[in-house]
């Protein structure tokens, strides 16, 4: 987002603390390691029965300090002249965490012990939770600016989905914005087998990419996932495999539910 040199004006000293708390969501280092900008982040030891509320006592106090950092950056919108919106993705940890692993986020030191997978997915659980908390945590006032959108919801009604950000943004949806979204989320084979060489492409099956993962995942890291993240999972509305490799790879059975807990703290 740019700003002219009246809002500049207007903004006064406040706009280097805007610039800087552009990426306030993901500042906390989520791999425990240390460099120049950050801390060690400080993780425990991994534990396979820590329950939500544990988690959420032990990052209180770091949510109530970035909600009233969230709120000073909607106060600069405000004096700016500015109508900030904010947009949640979020997505199922499951695959993320294959993805992540298969790109070498993080390497696996002990294959029977997995404990860099297990840190790796105690880390991401965590964040996620502590920026579920910001949206919870907001002002009334403040939730119209903010709406959480999941990706497995783009990726099975994505023109659904598109016009609900639009109407929240207050934009109007474009024909050929619609046209683009059908054509690179619903292609023809023809356009497909065209993308295949291409591998930067963003022609994709959306249904077909959404459950790609539950036919190559390893049962037994879905499940370790699963009990790091079952009550994070909840408020997102995924649904746990609970170990069944049946629920895991038959893709007629949901892996998410249509209403989920966050979705009700921006509704209100």
């Amino acid at each position: 987002m740019s700003l002219d040199s009246g809002a500049r004006s207007r903004g006064g000293d406040h706009l280097n603390f805007f610039e800087n708390r552009a990426n306030t969501l993901n500042r906390r280092n989520a791999y425990g390691f240390k460099n120049k900008d950050s801390v060690d982040s400080g993780l425990n030891k991994p534990d396979l029965h820590y329950t939500n509320g544990t988690m959420e006592q032990a990052s209180r106090d770091g949510v109530n300090s970035e909600v009233k950092s969230i709120e000073k950056l909607f106060e600069v919108c405000e004096v700016a002249g500015i109508e900030c919106k904010v947009i949640h993705l979020i997505r199922d940890i499951r695959p993320l965490v294959m993805s992540s692993q298969k790109v070498v986020f993080f390497k696996e030191i002990d294959s029977l012990e997995r404990p860099s997978m297990r840190q790796f997915v105690y880390s991401r659980c965590e964040m996620t939770e502590m920026n579920l908390n910001l949206v919870k945590e907001f002002d009334p006032s403040l939730r119209r600016h903010v709406t959480l959108v999941r990706f497995e919801d783009l990726a099975v009604e994505p023109l659904k989905v598109l016009d609900y950000l639009y109407e929240f943004a207050g934009l109007e949806v474009l024909e050929n914005i619609t046209n683009w979204v059908v054509k690179i989320t619903q292609p023809s084979l023809k356009d497909l087998k065209a993308e295949e060489r291409n591998p930067v492409s963003v022609v994709r099956d959306s249904f077909e990419v959404l459950n790609k993962w539950r036919l190559v995942a390893d049962p037994c890291y879905v499940h370790v996932i699963e009990r790091y993240c079952r009550d994070v999972m909840k408020l997102m509305g995924y649904i746990a495999t609970e170990g069944s490799v049946e629920k895991l790879r038959n893709l007629e059975i949901p892996l998410f539910t249509e209403i989920y807990q966050a979705q009700n703290w921006v509704n209100k």
